[in-house]
């Protein structure tokens, strides 16, 4: 077996990072056209070539990052933007940070698996606000309770 064709392969790779297609970047690299499909798809496959085509995508998304971290942030500054898309832009600069919102727990599984009657009064506040080390006042447990409407209500 001859040795790989290295033009053709970073050809097939440039053209496969900018089409998004086999075939027609197997084509572009010279391929014949009745093989490219079968020789693109061989390509893709190889580990050598796909960390190429992956370091390649990886770096013009690196390029693109900024512009596109400016755009969100615009878009949760600009006081036109509707609300949903605004907080969909701060959630997601959040995110990219790291900063996740801690997870809910899961009351239901709670109840099912104890009754009422055995949950101490710390817990009975956890389940009526529905997250863990929360305390609700007294008047938040009438509302609840529905012994109390809420205020402009």
């Amino acid at each position: 077996m001859g040795r790989p064709d290295t033009k053709k392969r970073a050809r097939f790779i440039e053209r496969y990072v900018d089409a998004g297609n086999a075939t027609e970047a197997a084509r572009f690299a010279g391929v014949p056209a009745g093989s490219a499909h079968t020789m693109g798809s061989r390509w893709l496959k190889s580990p050598e070539i796909a960390a190429q085509i992956r370091a390649r995508v990886e770096a013009e998304l690196g390029e693109l990052a900024p512009t596109a971290v400016a755009t969100i942030a615009e878009l949760m500054a600009n006081p036109q933007t509707p609300p949903s898309t605004r907080l969909a832009a701060a959630r997601d600069i959040l995110d990219r940070l790291g900063w996740v919102p801690p997870k809910r727990v899961d009351t239901a599984v709670e109840l099912q698996e104890r009754d009422l009657t055995e949950l101490s009064l710390v817990e009975l506040h956890e389940v009526a606000a529905g997250r863990k080390g929360v305390r609700l006042d007294d008047e938040a447990l009438e509302i609840i309770a529905g012994e109390k409407m809420p205020e402009g209500h």
